[in-house]
């Protein structure tokens, strides 16, 4: 049987997804993206910092190619498990495995964090 109600849902979510695609276009980001800004950045660093490997750009520091891939992949990593707290995506993990799982990725994200302050003005392509 045809429900009218879930249809209008439907129809209202797919114009606010339209809504939210302007938005982007527009300012670079959307009212959605700003409700969970975390999550939002979570979900688009790591490509682009993997990205930032195929640039061959580094740092005027004294840092070879392999080095400054491997500070990228550290700062990528850590937003992924960064991600994987928001989203609390640990299948299998129950009591303190859950609680060991989370702080081994509050420390990676840590690090991450550290690497991505100190080369925040590096991020370019």
């Amino acid at each position: 049987m045809f429900n009218l109600k879930r249809f209008w849902i439907r129809i209202d979510y797919k114009v606010r997804e339209i809504s939210w695609m302007i938005q982007r276009a527009k300012r670079g980001w959307s009212d959605r993206d700003a409700w969970g800004i975390d999550w939002y950045l979570c979900e688009i660093l790591p490509p682009m910092l993997e990205r930032l490997k195929d640039s061959h750009v580094i740092p005027m520091e004294e840092m070879t190619e392999e080095d400054w891939n491997q500070k990228l992949d550290i700062m990528r990593i850590g937003f992924i498990a960064a991600k994987r707290m928001i989203d609390l995506d640990y299948p299998g993990h129950t009591g303190v495995e859950l609680k060991n799982a989370i702080d081994d990725d509050t420390d990676t994200f840590k690090t991450s964090m550290a690497l991505f302050t100190e080369h925040f003005f590096s991020l370019w392509d």
